[in-house]
This record gives structure tokens, C-alpha cells and sequence, in this order.
């Protein structure tokens, strides 16, 4: 990703946050690129959105924010997921 595309990114992500009530942050460490691929079409289908994306670009992208006291937890690999309903990310990662 180059700079400027980091500094997007980091912009929309926060822009699609600030709307947000509910941010699932969790470790994806053991999960295989076909587990973590079903996992997202799951969070899909239930209206949510999952990422994983760069710990320092995640930390940036939460200032100002409801979620910015979760920047501590942003290390190692790290998924998010979001949604406008509270309970479908949290039931979607449960049941997985």
C-alpha cells in the first residue's frame, strides 16, 4: 500500500466508524485464508462488515471515534468487525 493510499484508507475507514455503535476486535492467529475467507461471508450475510487490516493504520483509524480506547488491543493479527446491529458480529464470531 503506498502512502497515500494508507492515508485513504485511514479516512474512510474512520469516516465508516464514526456512524458505528458496536466493534468486535479479535485474534485471527491459527485461522487459514479459506477459515478467515468463510468467516467474512458469514459477517456478510449477516449485514456485518470483517477486516483485517494493519494494526497501525486499525490504531490511526479509531481516533475520535467510539473506539478509541481500543487501541491496546491492536496487536499481533488482528480482525475487526462492525456492524450497525450490535449482536450479528457477535453471534456470526460465536457460532464460528
Amino acid at each position: 500500500m503506498q502512502r497515500e493510499q494508507k492515508r485513504e484508507f485511514v479516512k474512510n475507514f474512520n469516516s465508516v466508524l464514526k456512524d458505528k455503535e458496536f466493534m468486535l476486535v479479535a485474534d485471527y492467529k491459527g485461522l487459514n485464508v479459506s477459515q478467515i475467507t468463510s468467516l467474512r461471508e458469514q459477517m456478510g450475510s449477516a449485514n456485518s462488515n470483517f477486516k483485517v487490516a494493519k494494526n497501525t493504520l486499525s490504531r490511526m483509524a479509531i481516533k475520535n471515534t467510539n473506539f478509541e480506547m481500543l487501541g491496546k488491543l491492536f496487536v499481533g493479527p488482528t480482525s475487526i468487525a462492525y456492524s450497525d446491529d450490535p449482536v450479528a458480529p457477535a453471534k456470526v464470531a460465536v457460532n464460528f
